[in-house]
């Protein structure tokens, strides 16, 4: 009996060493930690590695080349790629287009007519085209075809000879303008009662016109954009000036969405499919980047945060910290954190390194 409370309590006391043992070792390996944090001497090189680096971006701004601003744009909105979290939205504005022409007299040769804006051959009067480009914008295009017959009436009910008519040439989808002259009629004379015939049509073109010194009419296009496919046909009429419409003057971001978010690259820009222009090239995103990579303590010893240096895109060389501070001082064993710069940097993430006691990795987009 008394042989077996002996081995009892042996193998009680052999259990309490261990537990012992066990608590000892313990607390020498958090001694050994806490003596390796107060004293800086003791510091071996660390294991760290670096990962996921990312360079999220913002559009900052939408700007085009002034020297090539690009010509026949109607207004509309910025297509951007889709290389951004949010997309970015935005618009631009082209110039108006102005033009002048001017008339010559109606020839006569002793009461016949002869001349500018009479022809012999069947269906070939004098004519000039240009092309509504609200209804382009809209997906067609409107041909107006501005035409003159001579001698329609020379008194009521009496009538001249003119042949003229509707020109083969005519394109389509056509509205067609007929103005009425009479032979010998003076320049200014053709003028307004061509103004007339041009704001008497439904529905109303999108031009005001109005007369311009003597013999000319001015036009001015309503809507931003280009009056295209000007062709002064086979009339006397002569182009004393265009001021081409549709070139690029103003590109804007559009609120809310303003740049977009989380750019994972500069984003192409392109005007609206269906707003013309001479080419796509014209616009440019000015970019503005924020940095972002991970550290992970791959060692088996904590690494204090204040004593790991970052270099992003071979630039200055700066102590890890954070704004507001970091709530812990150390980088523990398996422990990844993510770091996020916020850069407002108008370059693009292309390299980062970090060193801490003579460890030094690096790694590239």
């Amino acid at each position: 009996m008394g042989a077996s409370v002996g081995i009892g309590a042996l193998i009680m006391g052999v259990t309490l060493l261990s537990v012992f043992a066990i608590a000892t070792t313990v607390i020498s390996n958090q001694a050994e930690v806490a003596l390796e944090i107060s004293d800086p001497d003791v510091v071996d090189k660390p294991d760290i590695t670096l990962s996921n680096l990312e360079n999220p971006g913002t559009v900052l701004s939408i700007g085009f080349d002034p020297l090539n601003p690009g010509t026949n744009y109607f207004p509309g909105s910025l297509v951007f790629s889709d290389v951004c979290d949010v997309t970015p939205t935005g618009s631009f504005t082209v110039t108006n287009e102005q033009f002048r022409f001017r008339f010559v007299d109606e020839l006569t040769n002793f009461g016949v007519p002869t001349g500018n804006y009479n022809d012999t051959a069947p269906n070939d009067g004098e004519f000039f085209e240009f092309t509504d480009l609200t209804a382009s914008a809209l997906g067609s295009e409107e041909l107006w075809h501005v035409w003159f017959s001579v001698n329609p009436e020379i008194s009521p009910g009496v009538f001249g000879t003119s042949t003229d008519g509707v020109p083969v040439e005519a394109s389509e989808p056509t509205r067609t303008i007929e103005v009425n002259i009479n032979e010998g009629d003076s320049a200014e004379q053709i003028r307004d009662k061509t103004i007339s015939e041009l704001n008497a049509n439904t529905p109303p073109i999108q031009i005001t016109w109005s007369t311009f010194v003597t013999n000319q009419i001015e036009g001015i296009y309503l809507n931003s954009g280009p009056v295209s496919n000007w062709n002064s046909g086979n009339s006397p009429l002569v182009i004393e000036d265009i001021t081409a419409g549709g070139v690029i003057d103003s590109a804007t971001l559009t609120a809310p969405n303003n740049g977009g978010s989380g750019c994972s690259s500069q984003p192409d820009v392109d005007p609206c499919d269906i707003c013309g222009g001479d080419g796509n090239d014209d616009f440019t995103a000015t970019m503005e980047w924020d940095y972002g990579f991970d550290i992970t303590n791959t060692g088996d010893a904590p690494i204090k945060l204040s004593e790991i240096y970052t270099t992003i895109n071979g630039g200055a060389t700066e102590v890890l910290s954070s704004n507001p501070a970091f709530t812990v001082e150390y980088l523990f064993p398996g422990e990844t954190i993510t770091i996020v710069k916020d850069a407002n940097s108008q370059d693009s993430l292309t390299r980062v390194a970090i060193s801490s006691h003579g460890m030094n990795i690096a790694a590239e987009t």
